[in-house]
């Protein structure tokens, strides 16, 4: 094959009943509820200013860490089953733990508040008690898209999605009016969160969302010992991954202040918008055709390099314009307050690029098997970030330490793209 055919092929779309549907079904979703975000944004930025947006970000990174592990990443799993009942019992399973999960977080942070954990969120006062109403139904709300992914029901994810940022976007501005605090700006993402958990739980149709009763305790432990490689490997590896990945926002809440924090989680946000888009559209529709594919490597590895093919050409123009232009860019959306915010943009974007191109192949080792590999990748990423932290920290510059996150970020990605590729390589028995 040519050169130039082979790079024809690369980035060429992936091919397939449904998948060009099902992804434009999922990203015009994600636009719109992005549209209402983005449009959003420059209000909310205004309105509450960066030490506020600061606070917010230091709830955001505890509560979906916490949500992230609240199932012991037993929903993950819902996408495998091939026979249905079994897949009824895991759904169980996985309502089961996130009521458990959310109970548990009460005692746990009286715990906290007890012994002075809670740094500076100790500034929300009562308003602290919305983390464990907020784990509960973000931790539903993740369980009960994986199942409608399982299922197809791209509309419904894209509907549920736009009402949750529309309830969390209107509900912050209008408040923000009269009360412009952290605690409401915390509230109104608790409700779009409501909003989307309750739309995605009763909007799948009846014969695709099973009954929460009829597993019996010994079917629950079958199903549970049976996907033992979720907890076993998947949910130590996502809490150390996900641990390390809020680590930017509290390292910077407390070193450098809220104000600071705030800075950077727009910026956070901002370069995230790629991702919310496109990308997470892409990896959805992309792990449920790699779950149905998954015994054909060959198939596997092409359907895995043209979309991540895909994805390098969607960044290229973002990044651009960040890397030119951010800090101007980010004082005329966000305000001049936020015009720091796009110096810390311009390296935020490397790592970000990244890991948009690599978001299809972050859950393949699960579909192919590979939980083990991944959770010794992820320690390896993990500690590189918390290194890079630590020395940048010790610099007491913001810049110096995202820098140092950045490169320590990339190079994680790095590794674990590589890993995947040969893992998933075409083996050919040598010739005479």
């Amino acid at each position: 094959m040519s050169p130039s055919r082979s790079l024809s092929s690369l980035f060429k779309l992936p091919s397939g009943t449904g998948f060009y549907a099902s992804v434009t079904r999922l990203a015009t979703g994600a636009a719109l509820a992005q549209i209402i975000t983005v449009a959003a944004g420059p209000f909310l930025s205004r309105i509450y200013g960066p030490a506020n947006l600061g606070l917010y970000a230091a709830y955001l990174s505890v509560v979906t860490t916490a949500a992230g592990m609240s199932c012991l990443r037993y929903e993950q799993a819902l996408m495998l089953p091939d026979d249905r009942s079994e897949a009824n019992h895991l759904w169980t399973l996985v309502l089961a733990l996130a009521a458990l999960s959310s109970s548990l977080a009460v005692p746990a942070l009286l715990t906290a508040r007890a012994m002075g954990w809670t740094g500076k969120l100790a500034t929300l006062g009562p308003a602290i008690w919305l983390l464990p109403v907020a784990l509960a139904v973000i931790s539903l709300g993740l369980a009960a898209g994986v199942w409608a992914n399982r299922n197809r029901s791209y509309s419904l994810l894209s509907v549920s999605r736009t009402a949750a940022a529309a309830s969390a976007a209107l509900t912050a501005i209008g408040i923000g009016l009269l009360v412009p605090s952290g605690p409401w700006l915390i509230f109104s993402h608790v409700l779009g969160q409501a909003v989307l958990s309750a739309l995605l739980f009763f909007g799948i149709r009846k014969s695709q969302l099973p009954p929460v009763t009829g597993a019996s305790a010994s079917e629950l432990k079958r199903v549970a010992s049976h996907y033992r490689q979720f907890p076993a490997y998947n949910f130590p590896m996502t809490a150390v991954d996900q641990i390390t990945g809020a680590l930017p926002v509290i390292v910077f809440t407390e070193s450098f202040g809220l104000e600071t924090a705030g800075l950077l989680s727009i910026a956070f946000q901002a370069l995230r918008l790629p991702g919310a888009f496109i990308g997470n559209a892409v990896a959805q529709v992309f792990y449920e055709r790699a779950s149905r594919i998954r015994k054909d490597l060959p198939a596997l590895r092409s359907l895995t390099l043209k979309t991540c093919g895909l994805l390098s050409l969607a960044i290229i123009l973002p990044a651009l314009v960040i890397t030119l232009w951010g800090p101007s860019l980010f004082s005329f959306v966000f305000g001049p307050r936020f015009a720091p915010a796009g110096d810390l943009a311009r390296l935020l974007i490397i790592s970000t690029s990244a890991g948009f191109i690599c978001s299809p192949i972050s859950m393949l080792p699960t579909v192919i098997g590979r939980q083990g590999g991944h959770f010794l990748i992820a320690l390896i990423a993990a500690s590189l970030r918390a290194l890079a932290l630590w020395l940048g920290a010790r610099s007491g510059n913001p810049s110096t330490t995202l820098a140092w996150f950045v490169a320590a970020e990339s190079i994680g990605l790095l590794i674990f793209a590589a890993w995947v590729l040969h893992l998933i390589r075409p083996t050919h028995s040598s010739s005479p």
